[in-house]
Protein backbone atom coordinates (compact mmCIF):
# COMPACT_ATOMS: atom_id res chain seq x y z
CA UNK A 1 0.00 0.00 0.00
CA UNK A 2 1.15 3.24 -0.72
CA UNK A 3 1.93 6.09 1.50
CA UNK A 4 -0.53 8.34 -0.19
CA UNK A 5 -3.31 5.88 -0.12
CA UNK A 6 -2.67 5.47 3.44
CA UNK A 7 -3.15 8.69 3.89
CA UNK A 8 -6.14 9.07 2.36
CA UNK A 9 -7.29 6.32 4.15
CA UNK A 10 -6.49 7.81 7.40
CA UNK A 11 -8.07 11.11 6.62
CA UNK A 12 -11.10 9.81 5.31
CA UNK A 13 -11.36 8.13 8.61
CA UNK A 14 -10.68 11.43 10.77
CA UNK A 15 -13.29 12.44 8.67
CA UNK A 16 -15.61 10.00 9.54
CA UNK A 17 -14.69 10.00 13.29
CA UNK A 18 -15.17 13.91 13.59
CA UNK A 19 -18.58 14.35 11.59
CA UNK A 20 -20.00 11.42 13.95
CA UNK A 21 -18.82 12.87 17.56
CA UNK A 22 -20.34 16.39 16.12
CA UNK A 23 -23.33 14.44 15.28
CA UNK A 24 -23.65 12.96 18.86
CA UNK A 25 -22.81 16.44 20.66
CA UNK A 26 -25.40 18.16 18.72
CA UNK A 27 -27.98 15.40 19.33
CA UNK A 28 -27.22 15.50 23.11
CA UNK A 29 -27.80 19.71 22.92
CA UNK A 30 -31.03 19.62 21.22
CA UNK A 31 -32.16 16.91 23.11
CA UNK A 32 -31.54 19.29 26.39
CA UNK A 33 -32.57 22.72 24.38
CA UNK A 34 -35.82 20.67 23.46
CA UNK A 35 -36.92 20.45 27.26
CA UNK A 36 -38.15 23.43 28.33
CA UNK A 37 -37.54 23.21 31.77
CA UNK A 38 -33.96 21.97 31.66
CA UNK A 39 -32.47 24.96 29.42
CA UNK A 40 -33.19 28.17 30.24
CA UNK A 41 -32.83 30.84 27.50
CA UNK A 42 -29.84 33.06 28.70
CA UNK A 43 -28.09 29.33 28.85
CA UNK A 44 -29.19 28.20 25.29
CA UNK A 45 -27.92 31.09 23.94
CA UNK A 46 -25.13 31.11 25.64
CA UNK A 47 -24.08 27.81 24.34
CA UNK A 48 -24.79 28.16 20.90
CA UNK A 49 -22.21 31.45 21.45
CA UNK A 50 -19.50 29.20 22.33
CA UNK A 51 -20.83 26.36 20.04
CA UNK A 52 -19.81 28.85 17.49
CA UNK A 53 -23.53 28.10 15.56
CA UNK A 54 -24.34 32.19 16.06
CA UNK A 55 -22.19 34.83 15.28
CA UNK A 56 -20.89 37.45 18.19
CA UNK A 57 -23.42 39.89 16.57
CA UNK A 58 -26.50 37.69 16.60
CA UNK A 59 -25.73 36.81 19.71
CA UNK A 60 -25.64 40.24 21.02
CA UNK A 61 -29.51 40.96 18.65
CA UNK A 62 -31.07 38.25 20.90
CA UNK A 63 -29.20 38.74 23.86
CA UNK A 64 -30.97 42.39 23.71
CA UNK A 65 -34.20 41.25 22.82
CA UNK A 66 -34.31 38.43 25.64
CA UNK A 67 -33.17 41.42 27.88
CA UNK A 68 -36.00 43.56 26.67
CA UNK A 69 -38.52 40.52 27.02
CA UNK A 70 -37.28 40.02 30.36
CA UNK A 71 -37.35 44.28 31.19
CA UNK A 72 -40.94 44.63 30.07
CA UNK A 73 -42.10 41.65 31.74
CA UNK A 74 -41.33 42.88 35.12
CA UNK A 75 -42.19 46.26 34.43
CA UNK A 76 -44.19 47.86 37.61
CA UNK A 77 -46.51 49.14 35.93
CA UNK A 78 -47.14 48.98 32.57
CA UNK A 79 -47.34 52.17 30.27
CA UNK A 80 -50.09 52.52 28.08
CA UNK A 81 -49.40 53.86 24.43
CA UNK A 82 -52.08 56.21 22.44
CA UNK A 83 -52.18 56.81 19.51
CA UNK A 84 -52.66 60.44 20.64
CA UNK A 85 -49.45 60.81 22.33
CA UNK A 86 -47.20 63.48 21.00
CA UNK A 87 -43.68 62.65 20.50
Amino acid sequence: MSPLLRQTQTASLILKLSASWISCVMSAFLTMAAAPAALKDAVLLDTCRKLKLISDTTYKKLKHILDMRNDIGISPRPTIISTLSSC
